[in-house]
Protein backbone atom coordinates (compact mmCIF):
# COMPACT_ATOMS: atom_id res chain seq x y z
CA UNK A 1 0.00 0.00 0.00
CA UNK A 2 2.81 2.37 0.94
CA UNK A 3 4.62 1.69 -2.29
CA UNK A 4 1.70 2.09 -4.44
CA UNK A 5 1.25 5.83 -2.55
CA UNK A 6 4.18 6.48 -3.27
CA UNK A 7 4.07 6.02 -7.01
CA UNK A 8 0.74 7.76 -7.22
CA UNK A 9 2.88 10.66 -5.81
CA UNK A 10 5.76 10.18 -7.91
CA UNK A 11 3.49 10.44 -10.88
CA UNK A 12 1.49 13.51 -9.68
CA UNK A 13 4.75 15.00 -9.09
CA UNK A 14 6.11 14.36 -12.72
CA UNK A 15 2.61 16.05 -13.97
CA UNK A 16 3.41 18.86 -11.62
CA UNK A 17 6.81 19.18 -13.01
CA UNK A 18 5.35 19.07 -16.80
CA UNK A 19 2.45 21.46 -15.98
CA UNK A 20 5.04 23.91 -14.68
CA UNK A 21 7.18 23.77 -17.64
CA UNK A 22 4.18 24.34 -20.01
CA UNK A 23 2.56 26.77 -17.73
CA UNK A 24 -0.39 26.74 -15.69
CA UNK A 25 -3.88 28.28 -15.64
CA UNK A 26 -3.60 28.20 -11.87
CA UNK A 27 -4.37 31.67 -10.12
CA UNK A 28 -2.40 31.18 -6.98
CA UNK A 29 -2.32 35.25 -6.53
CA UNK A 30 -5.75 34.87 -5.08
CA UNK A 31 -4.44 32.88 -2.24
CA UNK A 32 -4.95 33.81 1.40
CA UNK A 33 -2.06 34.18 3.43
CA UNK A 34 -1.62 32.19 7.08
CA UNK A 35 -2.74 33.30 10.37
CA UNK A 36 0.78 31.96 11.45
CA UNK A 37 4.41 33.46 10.91
CA UNK A 38 6.38 30.82 10.52
CA UNK A 39 9.55 31.82 12.96
CA UNK A 40 13.21 29.46 12.49
CA UNK A 41 15.93 30.04 15.77
CA UNK A 42 17.96 27.69 14.38
CA UNK A 43 20.93 29.79 12.34
CA UNK A 44 24.58 28.88 11.91
CA UNK A 45 25.85 32.62 11.77
CA UNK A 46 24.66 35.66 12.69
CA UNK A 47 23.60 35.85 8.83
CA UNK A 48 19.99 34.83 9.61
CA UNK A 49 21.25 31.22 6.90
CA UNK A 50 19.68 28.20 8.73
CA UNK A 51 22.46 25.53 9.96
CA UNK A 52 20.38 22.55 8.09
CA UNK A 53 22.86 19.83 10.05
CA UNK A 54 20.83 20.91 12.92
CA UNK A 55 17.63 19.13 11.12
CA UNK A 56 18.83 15.64 9.85
CA UNK A 57 17.72 13.61 7.35
CA UNK A 58 14.51 11.71 8.67
CA UNK A 59 11.40 12.19 6.88
CA UNK A 60 9.16 13.27 9.01
CA UNK A 61 6.91 10.85 10.53
CA UNK A 62 3.42 13.34 10.31
CA UNK A 63 1.34 13.30 7.64
CA UNK A 64 1.78 17.21 6.57
CA UNK A 65 5.44 16.97 7.13
CA UNK A 66 5.82 14.15 5.19
CA UNK A 67 3.96 15.32 2.43
CA UNK A 68 6.02 18.84 2.27
CA UNK A 69 9.13 16.69 3.10
CA UNK A 70 8.55 14.28 -0.52
CA UNK A 71 7.65 17.41 -2.47
CA UNK A 72 10.90 19.69 -1.56
CA UNK A 73 12.91 15.93 -2.02
CA UNK A 74 11.24 15.94 -5.42
CA UNK A 75 12.03 19.54 -5.94
CA UNK A 76 16.09 18.45 -5.64
CA UNK A 77 16.41 20.15 -2.46
CA UNK A 78 18.77 18.20 0.24
CA UNK A 79 17.50 15.97 2.63
CA UNK A 80 18.64 18.77 5.40
CA UNK A 81 16.71 21.82 3.49
CA UNK A 82 13.52 19.25 3.31
CA UNK A 83 13.17 18.30 7.03
CA UNK A 84 14.05 21.88 8.02
CA UNK A 85 11.04 23.02 6.17
CA UNK A 86 8.90 20.26 7.47
CA UNK A 87 10.05 21.07 11.06
CA UNK A 88 9.48 24.71 10.46
CA UNK A 89 6.47 24.33 9.32
CA UNK A 90 4.85 22.28 12.14
CA UNK A 91 6.60 24.65 14.74
CA UNK A 92 4.19 27.30 14.34
CA UNK A 93 0.65 25.45 13.91
CA UNK A 94 -0.63 22.30 14.54
CA UNK A 95 -0.73 19.14 11.35
CA UNK A 96 -4.78 19.60 12.54
CA UNK A 97 -4.56 22.96 12.23
CA UNK A 98 -3.12 23.24 9.11
CA UNK A 99 -5.54 20.49 7.52
CA UNK A 100 -8.53 22.06 8.99
CA UNK A 101 -7.06 25.05 6.85
CA UNK A 102 -6.80 23.84 3.66
CA UNK A 103 -4.27 23.12 0.91
CA UNK A 104 -3.70 27.10 0.48
CA UNK A 105 -2.72 27.25 3.44
CA UNK A 106 -0.56 24.48 4.06
CA UNK A 107 0.73 25.57 0.36
CA UNK A 108 1.82 28.94 2.28
CA UNK A 109 2.97 28.04 4.95
CA UNK A 110 5.57 25.30 3.06
CA UNK A 111 6.49 27.90 1.26
CA UNK A 112 7.36 30.73 4.19
CA UNK A 113 9.01 27.14 6.08
CA UNK A 114 10.89 26.68 2.93
CA UNK A 115 12.04 30.15 2.81
CA UNK A 116 13.09 30.58 6.27
CA UNK A 117 14.97 27.81 5.43
CA UNK A 118 17.02 29.11 2.61
CA UNK A 119 14.98 27.59 -0.74
CA UNK A 120 15.39 29.86 -3.75
CA UNK A 121 12.67 31.98 -4.22
CA UNK A 122 12.15 30.63 -8.30
CA UNK A 123 11.08 27.05 -6.77
CA UNK A 124 8.38 28.81 -4.45
CA UNK A 125 5.70 28.36 -7.48
CA UNK A 126 7.10 24.55 -7.88
CA UNK A 127 6.82 23.80 -4.83
CA UNK A 128 3.07 25.25 -4.14
CA UNK A 129 2.15 22.87 -7.38
CA UNK A 130 3.76 19.86 -6.35
CA UNK A 131 1.62 20.63 -2.80
CA UNK A 132 -1.81 21.12 -4.52
CA UNK A 133 -1.34 17.77 -6.19
CA UNK A 134 -0.42 15.64 -3.35
CA UNK A 135 -2.50 13.74 -0.75
CA UNK A 136 -2.97 16.61 0.98
CA UNK A 137 -5.47 17.93 -1.40
CA UNK A 138 -6.77 14.59 -2.03
CA UNK A 139 -7.83 14.42 1.37
CA UNK A 140 -9.56 17.51 1.68
CA UNK A 141 -11.85 17.27 -1.50
CA UNK A 142 -13.11 13.63 0.67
Amino acid sequence: MKSTIRSAFGLLVVLVLVTSACGSDDDSSSVEEPAATVTDDTTASGDGEPDLSAYGTDRPESYVGGEVFDAMIFLTYPEEMAACTSETLLSSSTEEELLAAGIEAIQEAAVEAARACGADEEAMDSLRSTLQRSELNSDEES
